[in-house]
């Protein structure tokens, strides 16, 4: 199904399909290729990123991605003469 551009309808696709009930908060990709099997409009993957980018739900509780930085090394002081 094809969306005009401005159409009202997107920000509620939105809603339902990533602050819905069976929307989870699951990111951009996933939610992406949910909304791409039964709609389309341009500029959708910008949109989407945007949507998520703004959610404080997913801001709040999204993993961290960095690797840890491992254990403390023990630091020698220097040696004086």
């Amino acid at each position: 199904m094809v969306v005009p551009r401005h159409s009202p309808f997107i920000p509620k696709l939105l809603h339902a399909y990533h602050d819905g009930v069976l929307g989870g908060h699951l990111g951009v990709l996933k939610t992406y290729r949910r909304l791409a099997t039964n709609w389309f409009w341009s500029g959708m993957k910008k949109d989407i990123t945007s949507y998520v980018a703004a959610c404080d739900v997913c801001q709040h509780c999204k993993a961290s991605t960095l690797a840890s930085s491992g254990l403390l090394q023990p630091v020698m002081p220097p040696m004086l003469n």
